[in-house]
């Protein structure tokens, strides 16, 4: 297959950030609209896992999690106010509150990014117009992302994924409202985001074990995974 039908790099980001690499997972033929027994085993046994490791305090040390924080920083967003998305997950289990209830699919693949503390993302690939590319934002682009109730406009200095028509994610951090899945998805396009100090092999293997989870409550199978 040629991946850069799915995903290309403006070159402008791999001058300034030539170690951002992404990591692809997809999962066709799910069924997102019963919710399995199989997940609330997966929470509950993910939620322990946590609990046991983790506090509210040590949570921001964990590696992974600090490597998301100084790409954060590095690119103009305060990690204290936005959380990596692993880690704030993560920290609403210790906080003792309620686990997110969005679908089972992407329920099934925030459980991967709690476990792994990779960002990822999970998009319906009915609503994509390939190829992908992940550019600068421009001081035109507009954008919505999931619960906003209207576009903002970016400064243009921000790293963005986009495809042929709109823009569906800031890297690596904010997925947009018109890309999202829902409980008709059929198929789904799984991101990995790496940023420098997280190796790429478990970038990888966190969007593979988001398509295993994808596909354990869903049923479907995984047909892509790969690191572009």
């Amino acid at each position: 297959m040629d991946y850069n039908s799915i995903l290309v790099w403006d070159p402008a980001i791999k001058s300034k950030h030539p170690n951002l690499s992404i990591a692809i997972g997809v999962v066709s033929n799910i069924k997102n609209t019963e919710w399995n027994p199989i997940l609330e085993e997966m929470k509950q046994t993910t939620v322990k896992k946590i609990l046991e490791t983790y506090t509210l305090e040590n949570i921001k040390d964990e590696s992974i999690t600090r490597s998301y924080r100084d790409f954060y920083w590095r690119i103009g967003i305060d990690p204290t106010k936005i959380r990596p998305a692993g880690e704030a997950l993560v920290r609403r289990i210790l906080a003792k509150k309620p686990f997110p209830r969005i679908s089972p699919a992407v329920d099934a693949y925030n459980l991967a990014s709690i476990e792994t503390f990779i960002a990822l993302s999970g998009y319906d690939y009915s609503k994509l117009l390939f190829p992908l590319t992940i550019r600068f934002a421009s001081p035109q682009d507009m954008f919505k992302g999931i619960g906003m109730s209207e576009y903002e406009k970016l400064k243009g200095n921000e790293i963005i994924v986009s495809d042929r028509d709109k823009i569906i994610c800031i890297y690596p951090y904010r997925d947009a409202e018109l890309s999202k899945i829902n409980w008709n998805t059929t198929k789904i396009l799984i991101l990995g985001y790496s940023v420098p100090g997280v190796n790429l092999d478990k970038v990888l293997s966190a969007v593979q074990k988001a398509c295993e989870n994808i596909k354990a409550v869903c049923g479907g199978e995984i047909e892509i995974l790969e690191i572009l």
